[in-house]
């Protein structure tokens, strides 16, 4: 099986900790988007094991930084990136499928400068709903929901940076399926 999904949705992360400056909380949320590809196989009937390679995007968010909202960061994104293990189970006749997908995260801040700083890897959680229609006798396309958490640690020495991240996201899929 390979599945190939993308689509949009929304995100927020929620980030606490020490810099050079003192303790802040800090509050990124706004418009994204979503990739994955999973390919695996059927030890079961309607049950598939699989790899996932993920990125969930929020794009130009909305900053708020203790507590004051400081508005849009244009040309910025924060991008939360996840390669894990998943299991599918469909449901026939109906072609209807829960997937639940979990392994290693990191988050990727990137300015509108360019400059890109990154969490040590975490832990993520995926788990999607979908139904699929066949078009063929190996190939489905579908729609899809997901919802996505990771949790993660950063340090910075440049900026005297500790801190902890709660990203959290969802999207409304589209699926291509080749089983």
């Amino acid at each position: 099986m390979a599945r190939l999904t993308g689509g949009f949705g929304s995100g927020v992360n929620s980030a606490a900790g020490t810099d050079s400056v003192g303790d802040f909380e800090r509050t990124h949320d706004g418009f994204a988007g979503s990739l994955s590809l999973d390919v695996g196989g059927a030890p079961a009937e309607n049950l598939i094991v699989h790899g996932r390679l993920a990125n969930h995007t929020i794009v130009s968010p909305d900053l708020t930084l203790d507590g004051r909202e400081l508005g849009e960061q244009e040309r910025s994104s924060i991008t939360a990136h996840l390669l894990g293990a998943g299991v599918s189970y469909y449901l026939m006749p109906i072609n209807f499928y829960g997937t639940l997908a979990v392994g290693l995260s990191w988050l990727r801040f990137e300015s509108k400068r360019g400059r890109q700083q990154y969490t040590h890897p975490g832990i993520a959680v995926n788990a999607d709903v979908g139904k699929e229609w066949w078009i063929s006798a190996d190939v489905g396309l579908g729609v899809a929901a997901r919802f996505w958490y990771t949790h993660a640690s950063q340090e910075d020495a440049e900026i005297d940076l500790e801190g902890t991240h709660d990203y959290l996201g969802w999207a409304l899929l589209a699926s291509f399926t080749w089983q």
